[in-house]
């Protein structure tokens, strides 16, 4: 029987939660935080995004206006738009918790023509970080970043994503010759110029391929490459793309650096790979090569063609190979979500001193 003391949740997600997508995996695992902590289900205020962005955004800020009128609680992941969307739950006194997978600034590498409205956007964005009770961030970086903004009061908590949900009994894509794989949003920060160039250096062993798996911008770049290493698959179904990850030699996560990683990130391809004992090549920023020096299972390397070409090379070697596919499952196992749940709990049901006074 639920407890009728206990506060009303909604999850307010304004990103399309298609199948595959971070905001989807985002959503599934605070979800699991909650349900490991006890507390009650929440409403889920969320769309696919598969009938158009502005229908998305529309239907999820009347969704989202609705519920304050009968829930105690919304968490919300930050969104740009996300002001619109919680200020019936600021007039009403409800309590906000903002989930910040990134610094504000990040929107700028997937919306590029924000940048015509600076003054608008900053005023946005750090709206709902202002308005919050509690916020927690995927990274240490992203909740330094939050704490220095003006105006923010809340306090601010780290809690590391975990790994997306896997299927049971997943059978690895088996190929005739032996490959790494990149899968995620081909955006221009994901390193997909890196990767096309490593294949060029002479470090690359002629035998192992690059397999590409999804879309966005830099998809052209992929097909249009000339060299027969490089499968470009498109984008893929989930358990499809995962089976491919638990085939390849390595999971590439080679973002590049720049003022959207420069506070941190926790990407899931990194904790997807390590969740299917897949080791992983990452380039040596903040969420990644810190994650990967602690907990091993992969090789950290500078966003160079050199130094990728040769982490592939140093995978043949079965031994080495062996040994980083152990670390990465017991990384895995220490890797849930979970693990961090009571930091969402305590967020969404605090003591009285850690309320914010308006």
């Amino acid at each position: 029987m639920s407890d009728p003391t206990a506060p009303r949740v909604a999850l307010l997600w304004l990103e399309g939660v298609h199948p595959g997508s971070a905001p989807a995996y985002h959503l599934h695992g605070t979800l699991e935080r909650l349900r490991a902590t006890g507390v009650p289900s929440p409403s889920v205020l969320a769309e696919t995004g598969s009938t158009g962005r502005v229908h998305r955004l529309t239907t999820v800020l009347l969704r989202s206006w609705r519920a304050s009128r009968d829930h105690d609680v919304v968490v919300a992941r930050w969104h740009v738009l996300g002001a619109p969307a919680l200020l019936p739950w600021r007039i009403r006194r409800r309590r906000i918790v903002v989930l910040v997978q990134g610094v504000p600034s990040d929107v700028l590498s997937s919306h590029g023509w924000l940048r015509h409205f600076p003054r608008a956007l900053r005023t946005l964005s750090i709206l709902p970080l202002r308005w919050a009770d509690a916020l927690v961030a995927a990274h240490e970086g992203i909740a330094a970043h939050v704490r220095s903004l003006p105006g923010v009061l809340a306090p601010v908590r780290v809690a590391p994503n975990g790994p997306p949900p896997l299927p049971t009994n997943l059978v690895p894509v088996h190929r005739d010759r032996p490959y790494v794989v990149f899968s995620g949003v081909l955006a221009t920060w994901q390193g997909v110029e890196l990767m096309l160039a490593a294949l060029d250096d002479p470090r690359w062993p002629e035998e192992v391929d690059l397999v590409v798996i999804g879309d966005g911008v830099e998809s052209e770049r992929v097909r249009a490459a000339a060299d027969p290493r490089v499968v470009p698959l498109g984008r893929l179904t989930p358990d499809r793309s995962q089976a491919y990850v638990l085939g390849a030699l390595a999971s590439l996560c080679v973002r590049t650096r720049g003022p959207a990683s420069e506070h941190g990130v926790s990407p899931f391809k990194m904790l997807e790979a390590h969740a299917l004992g897949v080791p992983v090549i990452v380039t040596d920023i903040p969420g990644q090569g810190d994650h990967v020096r602690a907990n091993g299972g992969g090789l950290v390397i500078e966003p160079t063609p050199e130094d990728l070409a040769e982490a592939v090379a140093r995978l043949l070697d079965e031994a080495t190979h062996r040994e980083l596919a152990s670390a990465a499952r017991a990384a895995g196992l220490r890797t849930r979500w979970a693990q961090h749940a009571q930091v969402i709990a305590d967020s969404v049901t605090p003591p009285v001193q850690h309320q914010v006074v308006r």
